[in-house]
Protein backbone atom coordinates (compact mmCIF):
# COMPACT_ATOMS: atom_id res chain seq x y z
CA UNK A 1 0.00 0.00 0.00
CA UNK A 2 2.84 2.43 0.83
CA UNK A 3 4.40 1.78 -2.57
CA UNK A 4 1.15 2.74 -4.30
CA UNK A 5 0.95 6.00 -2.36
CA UNK A 6 4.56 6.88 -3.24
CA UNK A 7 3.96 6.08 -6.92
CA UNK A 8 0.78 8.17 -6.92
CA UNK A 9 2.57 11.16 -5.37
CA UNK A 10 5.45 11.01 -7.87
CA UNK A 11 3.00 10.64 -10.76
CA UNK A 12 1.05 13.67 -9.56
CA UNK A 13 4.21 15.76 -9.20
CA UNK A 14 5.34 14.74 -12.68
CA UNK A 15 1.91 15.49 -14.15
CA UNK A 16 1.77 18.99 -12.69
CA UNK A 17 4.97 20.09 -14.41
CA UNK A 18 7.78 19.64 -11.92
CA UNK A 19 10.03 18.00 -14.49
CA UNK A 20 10.15 20.83 -16.99
CA UNK A 21 11.27 24.42 -17.25
CA UNK A 22 13.64 26.75 -19.06
CA UNK A 23 17.39 27.10 -18.52
CA UNK A 24 20.27 28.71 -20.31
CA UNK A 25 23.11 31.20 -20.17
CA UNK A 26 23.32 34.96 -20.65
CA UNK A 27 26.52 36.39 -22.14
CA UNK A 28 27.69 39.62 -23.79
CA UNK A 29 29.05 39.93 -27.34
CA UNK A 30 32.52 38.88 -26.11
CA UNK A 31 30.90 35.70 -24.71
CA UNK A 32 31.60 36.83 -21.13
CA UNK A 33 28.94 35.53 -18.71
CA UNK A 34 26.69 38.25 -17.31
CA UNK A 35 26.33 37.77 -13.55
CA UNK A 36 23.05 38.85 -11.91
CA UNK A 37 21.19 39.47 -15.17
CA UNK A 38 17.40 39.51 -14.65
CA UNK A 39 15.51 36.71 -16.40
CA UNK A 40 11.70 36.92 -16.40
CA UNK A 41 9.28 34.39 -17.92
CA UNK A 42 5.72 35.29 -18.98
CA UNK A 43 2.86 33.31 -20.43
CA UNK A 44 -0.05 35.23 -21.97
CA UNK A 45 1.10 38.38 -20.17
CA UNK A 46 1.18 36.67 -16.76
CA UNK A 47 4.43 36.40 -14.80
CA UNK A 48 5.31 32.71 -14.40
CA UNK A 49 8.84 32.90 -12.99
CA UNK A 50 11.89 35.07 -12.51
CA UNK A 51 15.47 34.68 -11.39
CA UNK A 52 18.94 36.15 -11.78
CA UNK A 53 21.91 34.53 -13.46
CA UNK A 54 24.66 32.92 -11.41
CA UNK A 55 28.45 33.38 -11.48
CA UNK A 56 28.63 31.64 -14.87
CA UNK A 57 25.71 33.60 -16.34
CA UNK A 58 23.43 30.56 -16.07
CA UNK A 59 19.78 30.53 -15.05
CA UNK A 60 17.03 27.99 -14.42
CA UNK A 61 13.32 28.63 -14.04
CA UNK A 62 11.14 25.69 -13.04
CA UNK A 63 8.63 24.25 -12.55
CA UNK A 64 6.71 25.49 -15.56
CA UNK A 65 3.63 23.92 -17.10
CA UNK A 66 3.87 22.78 -20.71
CA UNK A 67 3.13 25.51 -23.22
CA UNK A 68 4.59 28.61 -24.90
CA UNK A 69 6.41 31.30 -22.94
CA UNK A 70 8.04 34.68 -23.50
CA UNK A 71 11.40 35.52 -21.89
CA UNK A 72 12.72 38.97 -21.06
CA UNK A 73 16.39 39.39 -20.06
CA UNK A 74 17.93 42.61 -18.82
CA UNK A 75 21.33 43.71 -17.57
CA UNK A 76 22.62 47.19 -16.76
CA UNK A 77 24.36 48.70 -19.80
CA UNK A 78 22.97 46.13 -22.23
CA UNK A 79 20.08 46.17 -24.65
CA UNK A 80 17.16 44.12 -23.35
CA UNK A 81 16.83 40.62 -24.77
CA UNK A 82 13.34 39.38 -25.57
CA UNK A 83 12.18 36.11 -27.07
CA UNK A 84 8.66 34.89 -27.71
CA UNK A 85 7.20 31.47 -28.36
CA UNK A 86 9.59 29.34 -26.29
CA UNK A 87 8.02 25.89 -26.10
CA UNK A 88 8.20 23.92 -22.85
CA UNK A 89 7.41 20.22 -23.27
CA UNK A 90 6.70 17.57 -20.63
CA UNK A 91 9.62 16.22 -18.60
CA UNK A 92 12.32 18.26 -20.37
CA UNK A 93 14.28 21.40 -19.69
CA UNK A 94 14.14 23.78 -22.64
CA UNK A 95 17.54 25.41 -23.23
CA UNK A 96 17.50 29.04 -24.33
CA UNK A 97 20.68 31.13 -24.33
CA UNK A 98 20.95 34.90 -24.73
CA UNK A 99 23.72 37.12 -26.07
CA UNK A 100 23.06 40.71 -25.01
CA UNK A 101 24.56 43.65 -26.86
CA UNK A 102 25.01 47.33 -26.19
CA UNK A 103 27.65 50.03 -26.02
CA UNK A 104 28.26 49.52 -22.27
CA UNK A 105 27.39 45.82 -22.07
CA UNK A 106 30.27 44.63 -19.90
CA UNK A 107 30.51 41.65 -17.58
CA UNK A 108 31.41 42.19 -13.94
CA UNK A 109 35.12 41.93 -13.22
CA UNK A 110 35.82 38.52 -11.70
CA UNK A 111 38.90 37.60 -9.71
Amino acid sequence: MKELIVIAIFSLLNFTGYGQGIKGQVVNKKKDPLINADVIVYQNGVLKGKTITDYDGKYTIKPLDTGCYNILVSYIGCDTGKTTGILVVPNQMTIWNFQLKGINCQAEIRD
